[in-house]
């Protein structure tokens, strides 16, 4: 569980400060800003409602010799960094 929190951290606090920086570069406005981070973040969340309980059931049923979750842990994580170097190179309006 400690672990986990520590991943969550680690991974969602730079995330979540990139999106907040890459928006606020793109928008004119603060409401812009808002509005930009909230179309980045809202499908993310609603997949997470549909793939954390899918993603559970099969991990719960997978089996690998570095454990039932740590191979998702690590698909994860590299879906994020693709995610993340995808955001990046984003133009910004000045």
């Amino acid at each position: 569980m400690l672990g986990q929190l520590g991943i969550f951290i680690a991974l969602m606090g730079p995330a979540t400060v990139s999106i907040q920086i890459k928006a606020s570069q793109l928008a004119s406005s603060p409401a812009e800003a808002a509005s930009i981070t909230a179309f980045a973040v809202a499908p993310g969340a609603l997949a997470a409602v549909i793939f954390n309980a899918l993603g559970g059931r099969i991990s719960d049923r997978s089996t690998s010799r570095f454990g039932r979750r740590r191979p998702w842990l690590i698909v994860g994580a590299l879906g994020m960094l693709v995610g993340l170097a995808l955001i990046a190179p984003a133009p910004v309006r000045r």
